[in-house]
């Protein structure tokens, strides 16, 4: 059950995007233009083979993926600090998102355009600040520690014990390529893994918003 959820948990922020477009704007690229821009599966450079699937959804507000559900049971200042940041949604001018699955690793990638600028290295700063030592969450049995990223980017790293001797590692980081965002969610991958495939997807969509 922990898998499911964790996973649920990781991707809400993406899922929510999937593939849509809103008014036109030519500052900003569009959901078809996007879509070619998400790295392929090779590109990633997860080992073994990997299954890619473009991720639709309706056009509805974004929220940053965090992989710490919002629980009565974390405790305050880390309850706060998680509700916050997954109120913090945003509307996206267009988007564009894929997941990538090899065994038990998986990613998620989304491309968007954005007319609105959100301070997002505040809001994951706050939920480690917030969420600083283990945290357990007597509802689901497990202990969150929330440890920052050694990345440029802004982020974060969750490892998530499940009271049976197991660690689920997740990781989010985003970045910003002037008013377009590249957002990650992973699983089961180390955080400089996840930081090398957020700079090459970064690398692609520069190239494609320089042609």
């Amino acid at each position: 059950m922990l898998s499911h959820r964790a996973t649920a948990v990781l991707i809400a922020g993406l899922a929510f995007g999937g593939l849509s477009s809103c008014a036109e704007d030519p500052r900003l690229l569009d959901a078809a233009a996007l879509t070619p821009l998400l790295l392929t599966a090779e590109e990633t450079g997860i080992p073994g083979p990997v299954t890619r699937t473009l991720i639709e959804g309706e056009d509805m507000p974004t929220q940053l993926p965090l992989a710490v559900p919002p629980s009565a049971g974390l405790g305050q200042p880390c309850e706060d600090a998680v509700r916050t940041g997954l109120q913090s949604r945003f509307l996206p001018h267009a988007s564009s998102s894929a997941g990538y699955t090899a065994d038990e690793v998986h990613l998620e990638l989304g491309l968007f355009s954005m007319s609105e600028d959100i301070d997002v290295r505040a809001i994951y700063t706050d939920i480690l600040t917030g969420c600083a030592g283990p945290v357990h969450d007597p509802t689901y049995g497990v202990t969150y520690s929330v440890r920052p990223l050694d990345a440029e980017y802004p982020g974060m790293r969750v490892l998530i014990h499940d009271g049976e001797g197991r660690i689920h590692e997740s990781v989010v980081i985003q970045a910003e390529v002037g008013n377009h965002w590249v957002l990650a969610g992973a699983q089961r991958m180390s955080g400089e893994a996840v930081e090398q495939i957020v700079a090459a997807q970064v690398a692609k969509l520069e190239d494609g918003l320089h042609r």
